[in-house]
């Protein structure tokens, strides 16, 4: 076993606290800091609703048909859907335009039975979308009475869908 002389043990004592003092004087000094991620997300709701169409209307018996619109607003938002008046001014009395000022009254309903229409005021629907957003569907009735004498062309009223959130 070779034995190490006192000046070969010192300068290796040096040379590994050299090597110690020197790594510690070589760590990294660091600083921190933090910050926010943030996102706004606004309610909102889109609303699609299809035409109601009473192909040929025969006067003789009362015309049926259903149309339906779609709400989708962002998760969790309450709505309320209102079927305005058309160009009628009036809920309770609808009319679609025809040939000169000739008028082909008309009601809309929430229920394929015909029994419960449009109320006169406020709120026709009423929701909440679910966790999802999902689009809630919803179905519309029109009936056109019989015994209505107007002559031939075409009939149309505009109905604006309003959803309020």
């Amino acid at each position: 076993m070779r034995s190490l002389t006192l000046p070969a043990f010192l300068a290796m004592v040096l040379s590994i606290l050299g090597l110690l003092l020197g790594a510690r004087q070589a760590a990294a000094q660091t600083a921190t800091d933090t910050f926010q991620v943030r996102a706004q997300v606004t309610k909102t709701c889109t609303v699609v609703a299809n035409d109601l169409d009473f192909g040929i209307y025969n006067s003789s018996q009362q015309s049926r048909a259903s149309s339906d619109m779609t709400v989708q607003c962002t998760p969790l938002t309450p709505f309320a859907v209102e079927v305005g008046a058309g160009g009628s001014g009036n809920r309770n009395d609808r009319w679609m335009n025809g040939p000169g000022v000739n008028r082909l009254r008309y009601g809309l309903y929430k229920d394929g039975g015909y029994t419960q229409p449009m109320m006169t005021t406020g709120s026709d629907f009423t929701g909440q979308s679910d966790p999802q957003g999902t689009p809630i569907r919803y179905q519309i009735y029109g009936q056109i009475v019989s015994n209505q004498s107007v002559p031939a062309g075409d009939y149309l009223d505009t109905v604006t869908v309003t959803v309020t959130y």
